[in-house]
């Protein structure tokens, strides 16, 4: 290894060897560091292994979800890259375990279906199936899980962690048709339900009566409403009559 490295200018980085002693003595395996400095810099450092045992090492260099977001309920697809680092094949039936972040069991397995050569990557697939409970998640890739192959390292199996958002199977939306009215004017209001799950769902529309100058809000259901399919998610309209000294705030569940 080179005592010291110029980086050319206007570059970043610069590439330089690292070569290992013959294996003359069995059993040898070490770990070694490298530390750069430069004046005015601080330190950087990385460490890397040594080993004469002939083994395999898998590690998932990239790891990716069809979709950032998702409903309760639904599936995505989860894709990683499985790469043998090693000298020595990957053998047949390694384990890949896909987890959510919120379970210690994983939500999908994978097994390679032959050997990975030194070298040699594939790429693997799952569909996981996300939670009821609404909320962000995290989804990530073990190779090796269980460690029941004998690898050169077990801390570089691991992949990234992928994030996605559990969403609602439909999502309400109530309007008026103005934000003023006067006294004894009727109110027009519109209701929406949106997403895959709308068909037959039961929604409430209330209406809030604000009474100005004092602390009191009365909360009264209008009624219960279904929707129905329509391209436009367009689910009923109703009107009531506005009436002096209060402010309606209007609500859809």
């Amino acid at each position: 290894m080179p005592a010291s490295v110029t980086i050319p200018a206007g570059a970043a980085s610069v590439t330089f060897t690292v070569q290992s002693k013959g294996n003359d003595i069995t059993d040898d395996s070490f770990d070694a560091a490298i530390t750069a400095e430069a004046e005015g810099f601080s330190k950087a450092s990385l460490w890397f292994s040594v080993s004469d045992q002939t083994l395999p090492d898998a590690r998932i260099t990239a790891f990716e979800l069809s979709a950032s977001e998702a409903e309760a309920g639904a599936a995505v697809t989860a894709t990683l890259t499985l790469e043998n680092a090693g000298s020595y094949p990957l053998p047949e039936q390694t384990k890949v375990g896909f987890y959510l972040s919120s379970s210690n069991t994983p939500a999908a397995t994978a097994y390679l279906q032959a050997p990975l050569a030194p070298g040699s990557s594939i790429e693997l697939s799952r569909e996981i199936t996300l939670p009821s409970t609404l909320g962000g998640y995290g989804i990530y890739a073990v190779a090796n899980d269980g460690n029941a192959v004998k690898e050169l390292l077990t801390t570089n199996n691991t992949s990234q962690i992928a994030r996605v958002t559990v969403v609602a199977p439909y999502r309400a939306s109530l309007s008026t048709d103005k934000d003023v009215y006067a006294q004894g004017e009727s109110v027009a209001i519109s209701g929406r339900l949106n997403g895959s799950a709308t068909d037959g769902r039961k929604g409430e529309i209330y209406v809030i009566n604000d009474h100005r100058g004092h602390h009191r809000r009365h909360r009264r259901l209008l009624g219960n409403l279904y929707s129905v399919r329509r391209p436009d998610g367009y689910l009923q309209r109703r009107r009531l009559l506005s009436r002096r000294g209060t402010h309606r705030a209007n609500g859809f569940v």
